[in-house]
């Protein structure tokens, strides 16, 4: 090749290579790079592009590029239909002209479509399209959750929510837990189901919501929805779901809590549940596996090994004697009447033999408690109570539910019926001794009442208690308790006369 031919040659070369390069720039042959998203939705622009929060676009040299908008409301876009669902118009926009494509018809509005618009001075047609045709929407399952509704109050939640509720003193219970065990068992046997989880606080006396999840499994995908409120008090989410595999259950007992974790790829992520450790409802299944019709020390030992911490169980003793069971603590373990009611409930529920139950701890203190008494303050059958794991939870939350009861005042922590005849014997208060009461009820105004059914009860009020006696509606009497002593004395006097 001769040197003329040759320079020929490389001018060639140059020059297509600078006309190449000029296309490329001028009708949009640069690599789309970047991700931009909105709400999930997404785009892909060159990789020196530049976003903002609005859905304004920017190309290298920082000219406005053009918009992407979501639209959160059904109208109607004039212009050429050039696929189903798809409208391209040239318009005027901010003094510039611009080329719009407008998809409508989204699934699951809102949004109900999507808009971008690019000036034509900045972009070309063909990186226009390019970017059309980059758009994505997200992922979600096939029975996604409502939109646009109300919240439910606290006071209405029923058997359709898990719902957790800290008090205003700090104390956090739960309800139906029971549905997230379902919603487990059944995404892991790839069925199509849902449930809401919900978080209520106390703040001055009112129960405000303070988050909102719906977990959905789409045969086994996964993907939780996350709602907020918005203007108009209505709850919505956008459609950006977290994607999931499972949801997985930790107990740690350092930490005294449970958490329910979402896992992706064998990664524990979000934690969408985090309540008190509760031996009662995480050991339900084994627990359930120990209930006996005739519990002796052995399946006392093996249910308290369940329920109780290994500080707890090595300072504790315990004898069953007949249908009695007495358990002594040593020093060391705080005195707790409503932690002895719940351990008290849970072995009545496990050991139908049972019918009453003493604890004693080494301050002095001691509680009884019998199967009537905690089968009235919970309306529950024990032994139906323990009949499978489902109703086993229901039982812990009742528990749960019921020692915050216990801590308000107002609230009934024991009540009673007795009768008292004439020749009933009972020890003078003063003098010790044992004498027919009748003569001193009459004395006292209160001798219409002998023989006569009489209602009692008593209720928490501030640290102490108050007792009360009415008959017919009506109240004779009430006698303040200012100690767990006096107040165990009054209900074993109660008893004694029921």
């Amino acid at each position: 090749m001769n040197k003329k031919r040759l320079f020929i040659v490389v001018v060639s070369a140059i020059v297509f290579a600078l006309v190449v390069g000029f296309l490329y720039m001028q009708f949009g042959h640069e690599r789309l790079e970047k991700t931009v998203s909105i709400q999930g939705y997404e785009i892909t622009v060159p990789g020196k592009w530049s976003s903002d929060s609005k859905g304004i676009l920017y190309d290298s040299k920082g000219n406005t590029a053009g918009e992407f908008t979501l639209i959160n409301e059904d109208k109607a876009m004039v212009g050429k239909e050039i696929a189903e669902n798809v409208i391209k118009c040239e318009t005027q926009h901010n003094s510039k002209n611009a080329i719009v494509y407008y998809i409508k018809n989204l699934p699951n509005p809102e949004p109900y479509g999507v808009s971008f618009l690019f000036y034509k001075e900045t972009v070309s047609e063909r990186m226009c399209q390019k970017i059309y045709e980059s758009f994505k929407i997200p992922a979600i399952g096939t029975n996604p959750p409502e939109k646009n509704i109300e919240a439910t109050e606290l006071s209405q939640i029923q058997g359709d929510k898990v719902c957790r509720v800290e008090f205003a003193d700090g104390m956090v219970t739960v309800k139906n837990i029971k549905l997230i065990n379902t919603f487990i068992d059944r995404q892991r046997d790839k069925q199509s189901t849902g449930i809401d989880i919900v978080d209520y606080k106390e703040e001055e006396g009112r129960f405000l919501l303070t988050s909102w999840y719906h977990l959905e499994s789409d045969r086994g995908a996964g993907y939780m929805y996350t709602y907020y409120k918005k203007d108009d008090g209505t709850y919505t989410y956008n459609n950006n779901p977290l994607t999931f595999e499972a949801v997985t259950k930790e107990m740690s007992e350092k930490k005294s809590t449970t958490s329910y974790r979402l896992t992706s790829g064998g990664v524990k992520t979000t934690t969408i549940l985090e309540i008190p450790l509760n031996f009662y409802r995480d050991n339900a299944e084994e627990l359930i596996a120990l209930k006996t019709m005739n519990a002796t020390e052995l399946e006392i030992q093996k249910i308290l090994d369940k329920i109780k911490t290994k500080d707890e169980l090595n300072a504790l003793t315990f004898k069953v004697s007949s249908n009695a069971l007495l358990i002594t603590h040593d020093e060391g373990i705080k005195s707790e009447r409503s932690k002895a009611y719940s351990d008290a409930a849970v072995l009545f529920s496990l050991a139908s033999n049972l019918d009453s139950i003493t604890f004693v701890y080494n301050d002095g203190k001691e509680y009884t408690f019998t199967r009537a008494q905690i089968e009235k303050t919970l309306d529950t059958d024990m032994d139906s109570a323990s009949e499978n794991k489902e109703n086993f939870v229901d039982l812990a939350e009742k528990i749960e539910n019921s020692q915050q009861s216990q801590m308000t005042d107002g609230a009934v922590v024991y009540s009673g019926t007795v009768t008292v005849s004439y020749n009933t014997i009972v020890t003078h208060p003063k003098t010790g001794e044992r004498v027919e009461v009748g003569p001193y009820a009459e004395k006292k105004g209160y001798g219409q009442y002998l023989g006569k059914l009489i209602y009692c009860e008593i209720r928490r009020m501030g640290s102490a208690y108050i007792a009360s006696a009415s008959y017919g509606g009506n109240v004779i009497g009430s006698y303040p308790l200012n100690s767990e002593a006096e107040l165990q004395n009054a209900i074993n006097l109660i008893k004694a006369y029921s």
